[in-house]
């Protein structure tokens, strides 16, 4: 009779010490999860302020095509009305080249349609976070070269992207996966077991 009474003694004592540890793993992924959002909410403000950054280098190249375009209407008005003031073309030539290299010095050349927005890469074991500024036109297979540039040991193993928990088609363009300005991608390794 005893020696039942202690092998349940035994076995509720496991059962408390594995409830112990369970309520412990349980404690652990709550402070993983508060991590992660607290992290997730820093990437949000990042995106927020390279979302602004973007603004401004838009406005800026705007402004700078339209005085493109003023500086080479003014050159062919002033080609027709005076042959005579080759310096003034000159001088406006010379600005249209500098502006043209100020353009230049942008990384993007947006075509109708185009709009730069800024993407997330974040790894699933919370190694890698990078944000990069592209075009709503560009692919995963475009920006992975980048991505590999700052995350070398990514490169070499066989890797798939997810967008919402849906796995995203590498070749196909962010607007047409549906990621949008400030969204997050998320890097996985494939595992072959």
């Amino acid at each position: 009779m005893v020696k039942k009474l202690d092998e349940k003694d035994k076995k509720i004592n496991e059962f408390e010490q594995t409830i112990y540890n369970l309520k412990i793993e349980l404690k652990n992924e709550k402070d993983k999860n508060n991590n992660l959002l607290i992290q997730i909410e820093k990437e949000k403000n990042l995106s927020n302020d390279l979302s602004n950054e973007i603004k401004k280098y838009k406005l800026m190249t705007d402004n700078l095509n339209k005085k493109i375009d003023e500086l080479q209407g003014k050159i062919q008005n002033q080609s027709i009305n005076n042959q005579n003031n080759s310096n003034k073309i000159i001088e406006l030539y010379k600005e249209i080249h500098d502006l043209n290299e100020k353009l230049k010095r942008y990384p993007f050349i947006l075509e109708k349609g185009e709009r730069l927005i800024s993407v997330i890469f974040s790894s699933v074991n919370q190694q890698a976070y990078y944000s990069m500024i592209c075009k709503n036109t560009d692919t995963i297979h475009d920006l992975e070269k980048n991505l590999y540039k700052e995350y070398p040991h990514y490169s070499c193993t066989e890797n798939f992207f997810l967008f919402k928990g849906k796995i995203i088609n590498r070749f196909q363009s962010f607007e047409s996966n549906g990621i949008n300005n400030g969204d997050v991608i998320v890097l996985n390794q494939k595992n072959d077991e």
